[in-house]
């Protein structure tokens, strides 16, 4: 739609190249008549870390008057190569678990604000310090909030910017930190989590998934009804 703001998420994954400087090429967006540099000698083998590792890039952009967005893909080594493409609307609400405050991560080039903790049933909050693995720059605050107990629920609607008969993403975000100094290992911790009636996620083990002593995890739910709960 013209003159709206849109998140884009490039995914890739190196699956044949097992060093770096095997497949290097550039990504450009053009959108409202400019044409931007997203990515430059871009590696998926350097950036990822080794081969068989997601990495995505995401930026937002403002469509022009036209209501296109294009996106060009230029190798200088190899073949240009992309896992998926998503184009989605911005975050209507974003919650840091715990926090009894607003909180902005600072991430470039656009610091998202999270919203205090609300909009549950059941639950109490806590804080751990720590380092937080693999968090985006400025981000690593959201995960040193926690909701936590046997079992809660959020529930989300109209009155949270909710359309409805409108589909929408919520994106989980998961940390395991230390208890009492006590590094948590696989089986510590499990839980199931449902959305609008169906489980999303099943003995979920945060250290087993993550697979790192404070680790962080994003569990994709796709939700579309009058309003959402997540348990």
């Amino acid at each position: 739609m013209p003159g709206q703001t849109y998140m884009l998420a490039l995914h890739f994954v190196e699956l044949y190249f097992d060093e770096e400087q095997q497949r290097v090429f550039d990504v450009k967006v053009l959108v409202n008549k400019q044409l931007i540099q997203a990515l430059t000698n871009f590696d998926i083998y350097h950036e990822a870390g080794g081969g068989y590792t997601a990495y995505t890039y995401q930026d937002s952009f403002t469509l022009g008057e036209d209501g296109r967005l294009s996106i060009y893909f230029a190798s200088s080594v190899d073949q240009a190569s992309i896992a998926g493409i998503e184009i989605l609307l911005p975050a209507v609400l974003r919650i840091d678990a715990g926090s009894t405050n607003v909180f902005s991560d600072e991430l470039a080039p656009s610091p998202r604000m999270w919203q205090a903790d609300g909009y549950f049933t059941g639950g109490g909050s806590g804080y751990q310090s720590g380092n937080i693995d693999n968090a985006a720059d400025g981000s690593a605050g959201i995960y040193r909030t926690y909701h936590s107990a046997l079992g809660f629920t959020y529930t989300l609607g109209p009155e949270n910017g909710l359309v409805p008969s409108t589909g929408y993403m919520a994106v989980l975000h998961f940390a395991e930190l230390p208890d009492n100094g006590v590094t948590m290992q696989a089986g510590d911790r499990l839980m199931d989590i449902s959305a609008q009636g169906q489980d999303v996620l099943v003995n979920f083990d945060i250290f087993k998934e993550a697979g790192k002593p404070v680790p962080l995890l994003l569990c994709n739910v796709y939700c579309n009804s009058y309003r959402r709960k997540l348990y």
